[in-house]
């Protein structure tokens, strides 16, 4: 068994510091035993952690042109994992209050259903239909509430 053999200030702060640097994973031991004789369990990573992980660094690499992405692509494929496309960033798409300036944009020349006046204001933008669905809808509650807009039957239309 390894024990922690530091000053007992250092390994109530820093208890991953008791553990023995190896380069050698089999070296690594299973369970860790501090002074004061209260083990930590060790747990593997779950399989869709480490899937996930990696497609999130395959996506990072491909977006930010970085190197070592034939070492990501040889990982996903060894542990079976199609190599689909790489999804656009989302990112946060809009300022403060501007979000409501597209809408009223939209809004600008007539009434129109949701649907619509989701995909004006993502064409207007260049962004994704399916990623700014719930912020237009969620932005459109609020302005009705706040008496800015209209809705009746399905169609928005700016509060005269």
């Amino acid at each position: 068994m390894l024990r922690c053999t530091w000053p007992a200030t250092i390994w109530h702060t820093f208890p991953a510091l008791c553990i023995k640097r190896t380069n050698n994973i089999a070296d690594f031991p299973a369970r860790v035993n501090h002074p004061w004789g209260m083990g930590t369990q060790l747990y593997p990573y779950k399989p869709e952690t480490i899937r996930r992980a990696l497609q999130n660094l395959r996506a990072q690499i491909i977006r930010n042109g970085e190197p070592g992405l034939e070492h990501v692509k040889a990982l996903l494929q060894l542990r079976g994992d199609n190599l689909g496309p790489v999804p656009r960033k989302a990112n946060s798409f809009f300022r403060r209050g501007k979000l409501r300036v597209a809408i009223f944009v939209a809004l600008r020349g007539g009434p129109l259903t949701g649907p619509e006046v989701v995909a004006l204001v993502c064409v207007a933008h260049g962004l994704a239909y399916g990623s700014m669905y719930r912020s237009v809808y969620a932005q459109l509650g609020q302005m009705k509430k706040a008496g800015q807009l209209r809705h009746e039957e399905r169609v928005w239309g700016l509060a005269r």
